[in-house]
Parts: structure tokens; sequence; C-alpha cells
């Protein structure tokens, strides 16, 4: 933190006043130690793990958050995260059960005064993926019916069945 004093002076007398206000600059440290755990891969519609954020270091001491997510790791597509599960102005964030496409998560961190915005410190943590991994085709179970104990069974099957899946 400095202060200044504020002088003015006619050039042609050399006369000077001191302002009445002596202004006081701050000067933050940018923000620091911004990061969110972790990749993470779901099956679809599973409930995804709570996204913890660290405990940011420089600004003022004091932080806002605001987590963002992407269809496309933020090349074109950004939007302010759902608030369907949790907050998205916490340190941590519990993304929505209900992903139904791989998404990615990042936090935005500012500190500072609150205007103008062009006075805040601002960071934004890199990014981590939760991949939403499609749950297997289902078909219908054909056969079954009654038998006498001893006897051979009945057939059961599928009226289809997908490649690289086990059924049980």
């Amino acid at each position: 933190t400095t202060t200044f004093n504020v002088l003015a002076r006619i050039e042609a007398t050399q006369c000077t006043a001191q302002m009445t206000v002596t202004p006081t600059v701050t000067v933050n440290p940018v923000i620091s130690n911004n990061t969110i755990s972790a990749d993470q891969s779901i099956c679809n519609a599973a409930a995804p793990e709570t996204l913890v954020g660290s405990t940011p270091t420089g600004g003022n001491g004091s932080y806002n958050y605001l987590w963002q997510q992407s269809t496309d790791d933020f090349v074109t597509n950004t939007a302010s995260a759902s608030t369907a599960n949790s907050l998205n102005t916490t340190k941590s964030y519990t993304p929505p059960q209900n992903l139904a496409q791989t998404m990615w998560y990042r936090r935005v961190v500012t500190s500072g005064p609150a205007a103008p915005a062009v006075n805040q410190c601002n960071d934004i943590s890199p990014a981590v993926k939760i991949t939403v991994i499609p749950l297997p085709a289902v078909y219908s179970v054909t056969g079954g019916g009654a038998y006498c104990v001893g006897g051979t069974g009945m057939p059961v099957g599928l009226s289809n069945s997908q490649a690289n899946v086990n059924y049980q």
C-alpha cells in the first residue's frame, strides 16, 4: 500500500498547494493456487463426485467464485454451471446427476473491489472433464415359463444383444 501526496503547481509563479485528499493505492498480488479436483468417468445418470476447489492465495484475501461448464473444453461453449445440485458460487461444486454428455468444469475466482470490475484480480482454474459413459442398450428378455423340479428348465434369452457387453 502506498500513499501519494498530490500537489498543484502554477508553472508561471511556482506557487503550490497540497490537495485535501491523499489517495492510497493498494496493489494486490495475483491470484494463485486456483485448482479443482479431478477428471472423472461416470455412467450416464450417475452422480458425479463433488469438484473440490483449493483455497486460493493472492488478491485481497477475500474471494468470490463462479463455476462454469462447457461441452467442448471451453473452445466455443461456456455457460455458468448448473445450480440443480448446488450453488455455483461456492469454493467447491457438485455437478448435477443428470449429465447426458461429457462436460468440462472450471472455476473463476475474483478478488478485490466489486466496482469497477477492472480493478479486480481474476484467475481461471484449469478445466476438469467429467466423461459420461453411455449405458448398454436395454433389450426384452425372451422365454421362461414353468417346469417341474428336476426338469430340464426353460430357455431364457434376449431379443437382441450389443457387442462388448456381458449379460448375466
